[in-house]
């Protein structure tokens, strides 16, 4: 269903003269590290640990390389070998199924990378369907600028891909419905904008009361956003608040809520707030949301 360009990785091993490589894949994939470890030409070392995007890279002084599956490139560093893990599933019968739900004229097309191929396929079927298509691109969950890019020209979004994450994305930074089509299970599910910019404000309000602000930064090397975390910094402070940095590399309600501060701003992956905020006892906001 996926791939996993084996050829290219063991000429990336030869090259680098690498021994023994680190294999980062996301949680999906990573039932799959037998069927790519026997066939790489290094002793092949798996990462048991979460893999939240190509913002959490992974490197260890005991293997000489790292291949990290299921992202573009985020980083520059020679110590990494990314492999965008293209999928060959057909996304051809659910974008049928979508295509009885799209309402707007106007449709805005975005993926992940895995199936981004895939969109003038995806465009000429709503073409005939008499519908007027803007292709938008890959987009992150942390990053929705293609979207954002074509988003006066559209009605609403259609997101080719698994899980809810982007598409909640283009949601908040958009503002237009968006319609989730998933090629593996053949489901199709909404999401309303509405929803996403009542929980905005009720994060504003359940913080505005709030004088001491820790200011959230990943330690992950795709997270360490510092730049964002001065500027909001900066902002709070006009407004008369006490601010602080915590540089934290797993952040959870747990690590957070017993620290000394009346509500965060978290800079690192949006996810933490967008789809966690509610587990946590003091409120959590999002640059945009300052």
């Amino acid at each position: 269903m996926y791939d996993f360009e084996i050829k290219r990785i063991n000429q990336e091993i030869k090259k680098r003269k690498a021994k023994r490589v680190l294999i980062q894949l996301p949680e999906g994939l990573k039932r799959e590290f037998v069927k790519i470890a026997d066939k790489l030409a290094a002793e092949a070392v798996l990462s048991g640990d979460p893999c939240f995007g190509a913002c959490d890279i992974q490197t260890h002084p005991e293997t000489d390389l790292t291949i990290h599956f299921g992202h573009s490139k985020m980083l520059d560093t020679d110590k990494i070998v990314y492999v965008e893990t293209r999928s060959v599933a057909d996304v051809g019968p659910v974008v049928k199924k979508a295509a009885r739900m799209l309402i707007g004229k106007r449709i805005g097309l975005v993926t992940t990378i895995q199936h981004v191929e895939e969109l003038p396929r995806v465009k000429k079927m709503l073409q005939r369907l008499g519908k007027k298509v803007v292709v938008g691109g890959p987009v992150l969950g942390c990053d929705v600028t293609n979207a954002e890019d074509i988003n006066t020209k559209v009605d609403e979004f259609l997101f080719i891909g698994s899980g809810r994450f982007h598409g909640l994305g283009v949601a908040y930074f958009t503002g237009k419905k968006v319609l989730l089509a998933d090629p593996y299970t053949n489901l199709v599910s909404g999401i309303d904008p509405a929803r996403s910019y009542k929980e905005k404000y009720l994060r504003i309000a359940k913080a505005s009361d709030s004088m001491v602000f820790g200011i959230v930064v990943g330690s992950k090397p795709g997270q360490k956003r510092i730049g964002i975390a001065e500027k909001v910094r900066k902002k709070l402070e006009k407004q008369g608040k006490k601010t602080y940095l915590v540089i934290m590399n797993e952040i959870t309600p747990e690590r957070l809520d017993y620290l000394p501060f009346d509500a965060f701003v978290v800079t690192a992956c949006p996810r933490i707030v967008m789809d966690d905020w509610k587990n946590y006892k003091k409120p959590l906001l999002l640059p945009e949301e300052i």
